[in-house]
């Protein structure tokens, strides 16, 4: 059930739009700015669309929050895993 979470039609379009709009001069200066490109990193790469997810990941520059990748066990590692995957384009 979880994974069909990320094909909803909700889901899919508040994707479409964070993904338009983080790359806007303005978002990158907030103080949670690592907390959300986290999060959409994760978001992107449990949706299978690991392309968008890998200027993401890029701009992270391997700050990794806790938050969500504890999700997948060990934060660090899953993190390190989907970033694979995201260069990998699989």
């Amino acid at each position: 059930m979880a994974r069909t979470y990320w094909t909803d039609v909700y889901v899919t379009a508040a994707l479409d739009r964070a993904s338009q709009h983080w790359t806007q001069p303005s978002f990158l200066s907030h103080a949670a700015v690592l907390a959300d490109l986290n999060t959409l990193a994760y978001a992107l790469m449990s949706a299978d669309r690991h392309r968008e997810a890998l200027p993401v990941f890029r701009a992270i520059g391997g700050a990794v929050t806790t938050w969500p990748w504890r999700f997948e066990g060990d934060p660090l590692t899953a993190f390190q895993r989907a970033q694979a995957r995201a260069e990998a384009g699989r």
